[in-house]
């Protein structure tokens, strides 16, 4: 089952988003592939999130049957931030931004793991790539605040039990990061798509 924002639910990507594309490498790999149920909602909050999951008796049913729970959250929390993590945003100002991030990551987590109860085995939980960046043109401002977010989506994750996924290295190892980016700037492709499906198929390897 997949859980989050419009990286989960594939927008703008002219495809079946990441939760399909990482039922494709797992097959292309060789296993099985898996049946999948896709719940991302563009525009989420992780407060969303968590609000679904106390409102959605047939969402908790479907997660509790679930055997892989997938979640990309926390992007839209920081942009409602505002301009805090924008180019020249002081040290002090990220840091207590990442801070809020951090909270409203585990206060998500920790809801996906009271729904679903005992049945999942798995559950990855990924960052973002420089998501600062418009269009994947990465500078120094923009990585350096991306790498705070995603260290903070890392220790909510961690803590909660969770695997964390790493998506920046992979997206810049591609060489192109802007190759892997959609017409709207910010959402990743079909081939970006394919790259966080990999990714999430590597972790559960």
């Amino acid at each position: 089952m997949g859980l989050g924002d419009s990286i989960m639910a594939g927008t703008n990507c002219s495809c079946t988003g990441p939760l399909a594309a990482y039922a494709d490498a797992v097959d292309r790999a060789g296993g099985a592939r898996p049946e999948v149920t896709n719940l991302g909602v563009a525009g989420w909050t992780t407060q969303d999130l968590r609000e679904f999951l106390t409102t959605d008796a047939d969402a908790r049913s479907a997660l509790a049957a679930a055997d892989t729970v997938v979640i990309i959250i926390g992007a839209n929390d920081l942009f409602r931030m505002g301009e805090a993590f924008r180019d020249g945003a002081d040290a002090t100002t990220l840091g207590r931004q990442a801070l809020l991030l951090n909270a409203g990551v585990t206060a998500a987590l920790e809801a996906v793991r009271e729904a679903a109860g005992d049945r999942p085995d798995t559950y990855l939980v990924t960052g973002y790539w420089d998501i600062l960046a418009p269009s994947g043109r990465s500078t120094t401002q923009s990585a350096a605040a991306t790498a705070m977010v995603n260290e903070a989506i890392r220790t909510a994750a961690e803590n909660v039990g969770m695997e964390y996924v790493d998506l920046a290295g992979p997206f810049d190892a591609s060489g192109d990061v802007g190759a892997l980016i959609s017409d709207d700037g910010l959402h990743p492709n079909a081939e970006g798509v394919r790259i966080i499906g990999e990714a999430l198929a590597d972790a559960h390897a």
